[in-house]
């Protein structure tokens, strides 16, 4: 089953970003990820506090390739610097069809 990441970033510290930016898309596609969205132009329709920064939206092949991919060893460097410079929510949720609900 495919499963989905979706990530909320707002930073603080912008050193990280260019170095991620260049090398996190790669390893994604390494562990089968794709990007959906990547986006800094979200709005809030609902609910309290301001729209992230940035947000992202990567489907997985399956749930395991997603948490190999989020905790890699070769991934470890820029998650680590993500999350010094800025704020972040990481969900993982399954992508679901009305057939398999």
């Amino acid at each position: 089953m495919k499963y989905m990441m979706t990530v909320e970033t707002t930073a603080h510290d912008t050193g990280w970003i260019e170095a991620y930016l260049e090398n996190v898309p790669g390893m994604l596609e390494e562990f089968g990820g794709r990007y959906l969205v990547s986006t800094a132009h979200s709005e809030i329709m609902e609910g309290e506090g301001e729209a992230p920064h940035s947000y992202v939206i990567v489907e997985f092949e399956s749930k395991e390739q997603a948490y190999a991919f989020y905790n890699g060893q070769e991934y470890s460097p820029y998650k680590a610097a993500r999350i010094a410079g800025s704020t972040c929510r990481v969900h993982m949720m399954p992508l679901r069809v009305e057939a398999d609900a």
